[in-house]
Formats: structure tokens, sequence, C-alpha cells
């Protein structure tokens, strides 16, 4: 009997599901086809925030998110926070000027001393253009100027261990103007490819071994060192994500 009943239930259930798809088909019935696409793409009208991630920035020490909020028919803004690692792919250097073509990353120098890694902080601001977008959708081609800080913090140690452990940083200023093209393969995933060039001012606080000679004795100490450059940027990645939202403009659809 129980059984009889549950059978019952689903059935009706499952009969209603059909009516409800049959009825939001027959809705549609009478109208133009083009009209009809549109409805079925609607969601694509209705993308007004993303959370993503550059998985690609983590080869050179970065892990960041990035949020991007919608604010006008063709524009949106994009914070970004996060951590930086200043042991990958030889960050642990004092700034040079140097051309630097891939994330933002300065080429590797050879030090008589060990640094150790140790975690810092990034932030950044982009604002977005969307110049041909026809949607309030963020997506398509897309030009935004964007500004960047990031801090790499680590330590210094003296490979025989007379001298103890020393702080030191490398910091980013860096400003581009990126040009990218993003697009969503589905309701809530995103795909965002962009590339951009720019201007950084890096400032660098470190030390270096030097020694006294005294009593007949060498003494060494640590004396501080700092550097700062101008050097030009090329900024390139991949961000993936996930974002939603709904359009704040009511669609209405008339038959003819």
């Amino acid at each position: 009997m129980r059984l009889l009943i549950l059978s019952f239930f689903f059935l009706q259930g499952h009969l209603f599901a059909q009516d409800a798809a049959g009825h939001s088909q027959i809705d549609k019935w009478g109208l133009p086809l083009d009209v009809q696409q549109d409805i079925d793409n609607s969601w694509r009208d209705e993308r007004t925030w993303a959370l993503k991630l550059s998985p690609f920035h983590l080869a050179v020490g970065d892990l960041a998110l990035y949020y991007e909020q919608r604010v006008g028919k063709h524009t949106s803004i994009e914070f970004g926070a996060g951590a930086t690692i200043s042991g990958v792919k030889g960050i642990l250097q004092p700034a040079q000027p140097v051309i630097q073509p891939y994330y933002d990353y300065i080429l590797p120098y050879e030090w008589p001393y060990q640094h150790v890694s140790d975690a810092g902080f990034l932030g950044a601001f982009e604002f977005r253009i969307y110049p041909i977008a026809t949607t309030n959708s963020m997506r398509s081609l897309y030009i935004a100027p964007a500004v960047k800080y990031k801090r790499y913090n680590y330590g210094i140690r003296d490979y025989s261990g007379l001298l103890p452990n020393y702080k030191g940083n490398d910091q980013h200023y860096n400003s581009y103007l990126n040009c990218g093209f993003q697009f969503w393969p589905n309701r809530r995933c995103v795909i965002d490819v962009f590339l951009g060039a720019g201007l950084g001012y890096h400032t660098t606080a470190g030390a270096i071994q030097e020694y006294n000679y005294v009593n007949g004795n060498y003494e060494g100490y640590w004396r501080k060192t700092t550097s700062d450059e101008l050097v030009f940027l090329l900024n390139t990645g991949v961000k993936l994500g996930i974002g939603g939202g709904h359009s704040t403009k009511k669609k209405e659809v008339v038959a003819d």
C-alpha cells in the first residue's frame, strides 16, 4: 500500500514537471525564431559579477582572487587581493632595469648567501570598458587601465651561520593598460584572457655581508642596501572563475 501511494505521488510530480516544461515551450509558440532564441539565451545578458583566479600567476608566486562587478552598461570594476610567495621563479633579487616578459617577475640573480622564502601580499584595481558589448553581460572585448601593488618578503641567511637572519622585501608599484576578451561558456563559468603593457616602480630593501678586521679577527655584519628602478612590464594571463547575477531591466516579449 505504501509503495502504491509513493508511486502515485512520484507519477504526479513527473507529470507536473513535464507539464511545466510543455507550457514553457507553448509560451514561445507563435513568436519569431530570433525572439525564441533570445529567450533561451537571456541568461547571457544577466551577468553582473564574477569571482576569478589567475592560475598561471601561481608560477611566479602570486596567489590572489579577483572580483569583478558591473557598474554600467559597458563598464565594470575589478578588485584583487591575495598573497605573494617570494621563493618562486627567481623573485628573490633586487629590481633591475630590464624588460620583464612574463607576469612581472625579474631575471635570476646570484647571491653569495641564502634567501629564505616568506609570504607577502598584493592588491589590484582595474576599470574595464566593454566597447563592443551589445548587452550588460561583462563579456566580449574589453580595455582596462589597471594598477597593482605587490610586496615580496624574504629572509636573508648567512651560509656560515655566524650572522643572525635579516629581513628584506621587494615592492612593486605597477600600472598597466590591459586588453582582453572575456566569455561565458555556460551560465556560471567565466574565462578571461588578457594581454597588457605598462610601467613599474620597484624598490628593494635588503642587506649584504661585510667584514671588519678587529684585533686580528674578521667580524661580519649585515649592511643594509636599498635600490629602486623604473621598469617596463608586459602583463598576460588567463583568469578562470564563476559568476552570476540578474538583469536590472525586466524583459518583455510580445507576440505578433
